[in-house]
């Protein structure tokens, strides 16, 4: 199996409550603006994305439109196996029978820093912290589980929006 690359996004900032609750919950106008200059700043550092999968929730289906926006050929789907408390052995099993050279993935915490740490170190979990809107790029190198992928970087979405208005 070939090399892929996993573009894990957490969700962009969003409103404290919904009439509909916590899935309901919708990207903050200010959250949209930042995260569709994030999604410029990707576009320079990776080529069009194969697939975008979002958790059910609102405010991640929002961001994954942001992303879609600018890979306008990438498949889509609302996975619900992104939701937050995800299984990761299931995500994993998703992962494995998409056969795409690349997946975007957009979710929530505290899941998808644990997701990246266990991808990366295993049982032993490498630590890292997702703010909203910040993306974490990883090679993915055969099925994916504990300790299958490496990390190419990880970036604020601070970072990303600066890299969008960057010179070339």
């Amino acid at each position: 199996m070939a090399a892929r690359l996993l573009l894990i996004v957490r969700h962009a900032p969003a409103e404290d409550s919904s009439p509909e609750g916590d899935r309901g919950r919708a990207l903050t106008a200010e959250g949209r603006l930042e995260m569709a200059q994030a999604a410029a700043g990707l576009t320079r550092l990776l080529d069009p994305i194969a697939t975008i999968a979002a958790s059910p929730l609102r405010r991640a289906r929002e961001t994954a439109d942001l992303l879609a926006a600018r890979w306008t050929d990438a498949t889509r789907t609302e996975l619900s196996e992104l939701a937050p408390g995800f299984d990761r052995e299931a995500l994993a099993s998703w992962i494995d029978a998409h056969d795409a050279p690349s997946l975007a993935l957009v979710g929530h915490e505290p899941d998808l820093s644990s997701l990246v740490g266990w991808l990366i170190a295993g049982p032993a979990s490498a630590q890292v912290h997702m703010r909203k809107g910040a993306a974490a790029l990883l090679t993915l190198r055969g099925r994916c589980g504990p300790r299958s992928a490496g990390l190419e970087w990880f970036m604020t979405r601070g970072a990303l929006r600066r890299l969008a208005v960057a010179k070339p």
